[in-house]
């Protein structure tokens, strides 16, 4: 690779690992200083904003990443300006739900603090695709270490409050970030003045989010449905454990998303180049997979070992480990190799087969759970079918490559 892509490896490496960060020192702190029940809580949390922010952003990070170099500038604005138009609307009514079914359930102050997060992370998460689109990797790192430094302060600050300090340092962040690239922004002369609207061209950017939802949502399927199983099964005590075994296998998941950022120009470019560049891909493709099993491998040994040393009363995350970080090198490895099929055009195939496969998978560890009383059935059924998906993405790649000579070779 040149010098000028590690480096970019390096910067996007660091602004990805540095939000990653957030979960990290979340979990290992309350862990540390709080029982297991609090981190189940703290996880269903995280996973349901998450689930808000998908369909409130409505995919908007993956549509600027096609859209960007497609439309002219000005074509470009109006369809930002409809992205965040649709975000609003989308808020607005998931506002209201929200607030209508508070009057049924007794919520903590900690759930009101974060009802305006998932607009606010909307947002970010587009302007942040625009400034990688730019390769401004240096505002892309500024956007991100304010995040992480702002987050950190509140966090500390009022830790002793447990999951309200989670929920305040989310808000303030989120808002600190937002408000960063919004200054940011409106350097680049993006007025919303000469935006034509039309309610048509609104339906249509909408249209395009959703065609990628069936893959987010099968993504978060994975990893959000099976620990509402564990909690609902099983307690939400066993799911704090649970949890922090899976946030240290989730560093592989964090490796592969930094060089991603960086790759995915490498392999586009070898890929254009038909035939004559796969050899070149395959060997982007047998580097990450070496550096990921490596990777994978350091972090069960060193991993089991952290926890052991200065979480004694977690032996069940410990025990669990192998199983978590076989589960998330599939996926990994899933990801670099789904590449080949995006430059491809294959992007709704892959969304098919995300949301297909992981939804069989809830089914089925649901089956499972109601028969067996073990909470290891999640876990094997979790990495057979991350393991299903890699091999499933090999297949697709391989009968792509293959019509592509046959139709060579006819011709």
């Amino acid at each position: 690779m040149k010098s000028d892509t590690l480096s970019k490896i390096v910067r996007f490496g660091l602004s990805e690992g540095l939000v990653r960060f957030i979960p990290f020192i979340t979990v290992f702190s309350f862990a540390k200083a709080f029982d297991s029940q609090l981190v189940g809580k703290l996880a269903l949390l995280i996973i349901t904003l998450e689930v808000f922010t998908i369909f409130i952003s409505n995919n908007s990070a993956a549509l600027v990443r096609i859209e960007f170099f497609k439309k002219s500038s000005l074509s470009f604005r109006d369809f930002l300006f409809s992205l965040y138009g649709n975000s609003l609307w989308i808020y607005a009514i998931t506002f209201l739900c929200s607030l209508l079914s508070f009057v049924f359930f007794n919520v903590s102050t900690s759930v009101y603090l974060l009802l305006a997060v998932p607009l606010l992370k909307s947002y970010s998460l587009a302007n942040l695709a625009i400034v990688q689109c730019s390769k401004n990797t240096n505002l892309y790192l500024a956007a991100q270490m304010l995040f992480v430094f702002t987050y950190l302060v509140v966090f500390f600050v009022f830790f002793d409050e447990g999951i309200f300090a989670w929920s305040l340092a989310m808000l303030i962040s989120s808002f600190v970030q937002a408000t960063f690239l919004f200054k940011a922004s409106s350097k680049s002369n993006n007025s919303i003045s000469d935006y034509r609207h039309n309610f048509s061209f609104h339906w249509k950017v909408y249209k395009e989010g959703l065609a990628f939802m069936p893959q987010a949502m099968g993504w978060w399927i994975r990893s959000g449905a099976e620990r509402y199983l564990v909690a609902a099964f099983f307690s939400v005590s066993l799911l704090g454990e649970y949890v922090l075994a899976f946030q240290i296998s989730a560093i592989a998941v964090l490796i592969v998303t930094a060089i991603n950022l960086a790759i995915v120009p490498e392999i586009n470019t070898l890929l254009s180049k038909e035939s004559s560049g796969y050899s070149g891909v395959n060997k982007i493709y047998k580097f990450v997979s070496l550096l990921l099993s490596f990777a994978m491998l350091v972090l069960w040994i060193i991993g089991s070992i952290f926890i052991e040393s200065f979480y004694p009363d977690y032996k069940f995350s410990s025990d669990i480990l192998w199983l978590t970080c076989l589960s998330s090198f599939f996926q990994a490895l899933s990801m670099v190799f789904m590449n080949e099929l995006y430059f491809k055009g294959k992007a709704l195939q892959v969304a098919k087969s995300v949301a297909s496969i992981f939804s069989i998978q809830t089914l089925l560890s649901f089956i499972l759970l109601s028969i067996f009383d073990s909470v290891f059935i999640v876990l094997i059924v979790n990495s057979l079918f991350a393991f299903t998906l890699f091999a499933t993405v090999l297949f697709l790649i391989m009968k792509i490559r293959s019509d592509y000579v046959l139709k060579k070779n006819v011709l």
